[in-house]
């Protein structure tokens, strides 16, 4: 069991670089393994989601190990909080898809052994170029 830690992917122009995660160390990897990405992942971003997040939410959920958000002062956490909750690594947590889970800011969870506090909320420095129902950062 390993986790691994990552930031900002701002997808899709960053999905290239999960990929090549995966690419690399995929055959290692099952589903008991962890990829944090520390904010503004911008997956979901629209609802309904676009072509192009239907086709990258498909490849996480094929990947072999579990991908988790902290979710970012430039993720849509509108449709976040309107996705499903499940249980999850000693709390809850939002099922964005089948392999995406974004953890609930306050919460305390253990993964691979560690215990983690989602904690959130940083103000974005581009706020003032951003709309109301795309970027909140509360």
């Amino acid at each position: 069991m390993a986790l691994f830690i990552t930031g900002d992917l701002h997808c899709p122009h960053g999905f290239a670089r999960l990929e090549k995660f995966t690419s690399h160390f995929g055959n290692e990897l099952s589903k008991r393994d962890v990829l944090i990405t520390l904010g503004d992942m911008c997956l979901p971003w629209n609802n309904p989601p676009t072509k192009i997040e239907q086709q990258m939410l498909q490849k996480i959920n094929n990947m072999p190990f579990k991908l988790i958000l902290i979710d970012g002062n430039h993720d849509n956490h509108t449709i976040i909080q309107q996705t499903p909750t499940i249980k999850a690594f000693g709390s809850t947590a939002y099922q964005i898809s089948e392999n995406l889970l974004c953890l609930k800011r306050g919460h305390k969870y253990t993964i691979c052994g560690h215990t983690i506090l989602d904690m959130g909320g940083a103000k974005s420095v581009d706020y003032k170029h951003t709309l109301q129902n795309d970027t909140i950062s509360p």
